[in-house]
Parts: structure tokens; C-alpha cells; sequence
């Protein structure tokens, strides 16, 4: 009788061990979790930071952009002359980061040599600019120039009698980012005959 009495109490204390593991690994557990989420706050707030650090501040010459779009108005220096531009976020038919920029003019441009350009540059000081040319009313050149590449735009720009929109690519655009400062110019037969923001 006493033997059998001593076998059954090791087996006791074993389930009471194990008892006592399982409750000191869920409070592991428990803290684990808590420093995750810790940790996750902690990322997101050094994220805001960050984003609040690139903000860009407005450089003498130059148009600011920090929201979902900017423009200049200008008095023409000649006929036909630019009278505003317009930088706007998004693009139809373009993936989240590319730009729509659009140039207003008075005048005819249906003769001649007629460029219109735009350069932009962001938080890394990287200008990007992107230019259209008519010679003669048609379209000859449709691009972006960003550094040392010239990269051909096949997606026509959308024109009247008094604007001219393109768009600037997503990737492009991205580098640029939500602030950066542009400036923007129309050149009749290689004279600028309007340039935002104006002198």
C-alpha cells in the first residue's frame, strides 16, 4: 500500500511542474507582444518625422508645391506669351506619383518654333524637367530630361488654342515627391517670351 502511494506522488509534482510552465510561458507571451506593439508605435512616430523633415522650403525663383497642386500666373513679355502654369498631383491613365503639368498661353503658335518646359526639383535636389516643342503647330519633341537621360514620351500632350497639358511620369514624379520647387518658361523662336514665376 505504501509503495503504490509513493508512485502516485512523483506523478503529482510532474503535472504541477507542468502546470507552472504553461502559466510562465503565456505571460511570456504577453510581454512579447507588448514590446511589439511598443516597437510598432515607436516606427510610426520616427515615420512622421521623417515625413515631416522632407518637407521643402520654397526656393527664391521658384513656384512651391506642397499640396495637390500649384500655379503661376505671369504678364506675357511678347505675343504669344505665358500667362500661367499649372502643376497638378496625378495623371489619367498614370500610376499614384506622376504629375500633370499645363501650360496657358496668348497668342497664336501655329508658326514657328514654340517650346514649353517646366524644371523641377525635389528634397535631393535632382532637377527633372519636362519639355514639349512645335515647330509649326506639330509637335517634334515630347520628353522628360532628368541628370544626363532623355527619356522620349510617347503619350501625346493635350492641346488648344490656349493650353497645352502633358503628363510627368510616375517615375518621375515619385522622385519628386508631395513638396518640391518648379519653374516654368515658353520660348518663341529661342526667345522666352513668358517665365513663371516672372522676374
Amino acid at each position: 500500500m505504501r509503495l503504490r502511494a509513493l508512485a502516485i506522488a512523483p506523478a503529482l509534482v510532474l503535472l504541477v511542474a507542468c502546470g507552472g510552465e504553461s502559466d510562465d510561458s503565456t505571460i511570456g507571451a504577453t510581454t512579447t507582444e507588448s514590446s511589439a506593439v511598443a516597437s510598432t508605435t515607436t516606427r510610426t512616430a520616427a515615420q512622421t518625422t521623417t515625413t515631416a523633415a522632407t518637407q521643402l522650403a520654397p526656393a527664391p525663383g521658384k513656384v512651391q508645391h506642397s499640396g495637390n497642386m500649384s500655379e503661376c500666373t505671369v504678364t506675357p513679355m511678347a505675343y504669344p506669351g505665358l500667362t500661367e502654369v499649372d502643376v497638378q498631383d496625378g495623371a489619367a491613365g498614370h500610376p499614384s506619383g506622376a504629375k500633370t503639368i499645363t501650360w496657358h498661353w496668348d497668342g497664336g503658335i501655329s508658326t514657328g518654333t514654340v517650346a514649353f518646359t517646366a524644371t523641377m526639383s525635389g528634397p535631393n535636389g535632382q532637377p527633372i524637367t519636362r519639355g514639349v516643342k512645335l515647330i509649326d503647330g506639330e509637335v517634334i519633341a515630347n520628353y522628360v530630361f532628368s541628370g544626363a537621360r532623355q527619356e522620349n514620351i510617347a503619350i501625346p500632350p493635350r492641346w488648344n488654342d490656349e493650353s497645352i497639358s502633358v503628363a510627368l511620369p510616375a517615375a518621375s514624379g515619385t522622385i519628386l515627391g508631395s513638396s518640391f520647387n518648379w519653374s516654368a518658361d515658353l520660348e518663341v523662336d529661342g526667345e522666352s517670351t513668358g517665365k513663371c514665376p516672372g522676374a
